[in-house]
């Protein structure tokens, strides 16, 4: 006897079988990787989230300790006091430069102010007066005539205690003014 096997038709008998039936291979692979992929992105991102709560419990004891320990606490002080004495060494300076103006000007305004009322005749007033830090002075007079004013500034630079005695005058009517211009001469205080 001979038995005719028919390849194709068990070929087709086999394979409708499977696709009536359960799901096919490739399917159920995909739903295997789904699966795992998903349990390792979630074990993953739990172990992430696990290490980022780790780091800031760590960054809070780290912060504790650098604002609470003694040796923190002295740090701070040490740089508190670092900048009041930085603020104190600035001022001490400031009082310093003051201190200097304030030597020179007492010599200033007390000499040179009787020195630049002696020669004043009677008529002749002192209007205004201006110091500058280089020891120069401007003053501003009334008198009553122009020749008051010449003999004024000849008195002047005959007290030798001003030097590079200048001035400019002008008039009205009833009052000559004038413009004086000087400095210190070297070794009276500038």
């Amino acid at each position: 006897m001979k038995k005719t096997i028919n390849f194709e038709k068990a070929y087709t008998e086999q394979h409708g079988r499977k696709q009536r039936g359960a799901a096919p291979r490739g399917g159920r692979v995909a739903l295997l990787v789904l699966a795992l992929c998903a349990a390792v992105t979630g074990g993953a991102a739990g172990a992430i989230r696990y290490q980022q709560y780790r780091a800031d419990r760590e960054s809070e004891a780290i912060a504790v300790f650098l604002n609470t320990s003694p040796q923190a606490l002295e740090y701070q002080r040490l740089q508190d006091i670092q900048s009041r004495y930085t603020a104190l060494a600035a001022y001490n300076d400031q009082v310093e430069g003051m201190a200097d103006t304030i030597r020179l000007r007492p010599l200033f305004t007390e000499q040179a102010y009787a020195a630049l009322q002696k020669p004043l005749h009677s008529g002749m007033s002192l209007q205004s007066l201006s110091l500058k830090e280089d020891g120069s002075l401007s003053a501003l007079f009334t008198c009553s005539s122009g020749a008051d004013a010449a003999d004024y500034v000849e008195a002047l630079r005959t007290e030798d205690f001003f030097e590079n005695v200048r001035y400019n005058g002008w008039s009205s009517k009833e009052t000559c003014y004038f413009q004086l211009n000087c400095s210190l001469k070297e070794g009276e205080g500038w």
